[in-house]
């Protein structure tokens, strides 16, 4: 790695992900699944762009964020995700029940992971993925150019208690690079988080550049929200950006987009950390998706 707690992706296995079961929780909102290495929050971001799969992700056009509160999943020696189960899911907003899926042929790519805040990230490449619904049993979703991004955080760090006052802002640790349904790949320019918490919403913002229609030229993407609702139970948030914008050498155009996040805490559940999954798309059938890793701002010392 580049000590920045990234990795190329190369360390991947053939992902039979054999656990010790050990996916224990305290009740605080994860869920404890037999046969899996870890339990905690879980979330995909799908660009679109492949074909088969639960309702709502087989349209080429379709960006999608699916995620869970409380989900069992598996990372293999690779530090790649190669398998995952939860109830309570939900895409983009809607619930869908309970969700299953496994890796399949799919590549794991941009592995990464924090251990201060127990948030690990990285993108499915291409290949077959397996997943399991309330509505679909056992379909094959062949993954878009863009592939699928994931990010998880762990049981311990899933224990988080929220402050009833004051806020607190987020830094940028880490993220996969955003991918478009027709597989560019782009640059997480910037991100911004802040919980408040005595209004018990968040604000975020991203900026993220993608390749043009032409060679040398750029897409500029800028997503933002103000007051998205914070769940305090479970320390997560889901919802619409207030507003996307397009930037291109023609013009500016208006998107939409959704994202989901959780907050994670140390040891002691104090709020350490963040990480969230977005996905955007304009009017004329373009998307971008990926996930972000956050830490919290740690205050100035006092003189």
């Amino acid at each position: 790695t580049d000590g920045s707690g990234t990795t190329d992706g190369s360390g991947t296995t053939d992902g039979s992900g054999t656990t010790d079961g050990s996916g224990t929780t305290d009740g605080s909102g994860t869920t404890p699944v037999d046969g899996f290495t870890d339990a905690g929050r879980l979330i995909f971001a799908y660009p679109g762009g492949g074909s088969g799969g639960v309702a709502g992700l087989e349209e080429d056009s379709t960006a999608a964020v699916l995620s869970s509160s409380g989900a069992g999943y598996t990372i293999n020696g690779g530090d790649d995700l190669v398998r995952m189960t939860g109830d309570n899911w939900s895409l983009n907003g809607a619930e869908i029940g309970n969700l299953s899926a496994n890796r399949g042929t799919g590549r794991g790519v941009e592995l990464g992971g924090d251990e201060e805040t127990g948030i690990r990230w990285g993108r499915w490449e291409t290949g077959r993925v397996t997943l399991r619904s309330d509505t679909v049993e056992a379909e094959n979703l062949r993954l878009g150019d863009g592939g699928m991004h994931w990010i998880a955080s762990d049981d311990i760090n899933s224990r988080v208690a929220l402050p009833s006052t004051g806020s607190v802002g987020f830094e940028l640790y880490g993220s996969t690079s955003p991918t478009s349904n027709t597989g560019e790949v782009g640059v997480l320019g910037s991100a911004e988080l802040t919980a408040h918490f005595d209004t018990s919403t968040v604000d975020a913002s991203l900026g993220l550049t993608m390749p043009g229609s032409t060679q040398g030229s750029s897409v500029q993407w800028d997503a933002s929200v103000t007051g998205l609702e914070l769940d305090t139970a479970t320390a997560t948030f889901d919802g619409a950006f207030d507003t996307v914008t397009v930037t291109t050498e023609s013009g500016i155009s208006d998107g939409e987009g959704w994202l989901s996040g959780f907050l994670t805490g140390d040891s002691a559940g104090d709020v350490n950390g963040a990480g969230l999954g977005y996905s955007l798309s304009d009017a004329d059938g373009n998307t971008v998706s990926g996930t972000a890793a956050f830490r919290v701002v740690e205050p100035p010392p006092v003189p």
